[in-house]
């Protein structure tokens, strides 16, 4: 993907990292695995697909960041709105991140002492009664 910078110069643009998202079901646990950055480029559309896991009333989620080497102030609200919203529907919500770089960020900003971190997507799965397997994505 490509986009202008800020100046709104049509001629410097920048490449921006592939971002992924895959859904799947374990055991009545919705798992959405992240795959790329995110920052304020892709938080809108991470955004949009949790809004639309919660839509359907899981009976809990995890959002599995494994695969994202770099999250943002933008992507941690995106993650704080998001727990706000499945507690809101009583959909309980839990985090895992494989990257030390991405746990840390979470830590930093204390989003672990709200939503449960775990270190991998099976740890997340299971804690939330979801039948865990081995890669879960």
């Amino acid at each position: 993907m490509r986009f202008m910078d800020h100046a709104g110069d049509p001629d410097a643009t920048r490449d921006v990292a592939a971002f992924f998202l895959t859904t799947s079901e374990h055991g009545g646990v919705s798992l959405l695995h992240v795959d790329g950055e995110v920052d304020i480029a892709t938080a809108p559309t991470l955004r949009a697909a949790v809004a639309a896991i919660l839509e359907a009333r899981p009976g809990a989620l995890v959002i599995d960041l494994s695969g994202v080497p770099f999250l943002d102030s933008t992507g941690l609200g995106v993650l704080v709105a998001a727990h706000k919203s499945a507690r809101a529907l009583g959909v309980p919500m839990h985090l895992s991140a494989a990257r030390r770089i991405v746990a840390n960020a979470l830590r930093l900003g204390q989003i672990d002492t709200v939503i449960p971190l775990h270190d991998s997507a099976e740890e997340a799965v299971g804690a939330l009664g979801g039948a865990p397997q081995p890669d879960v994505r």
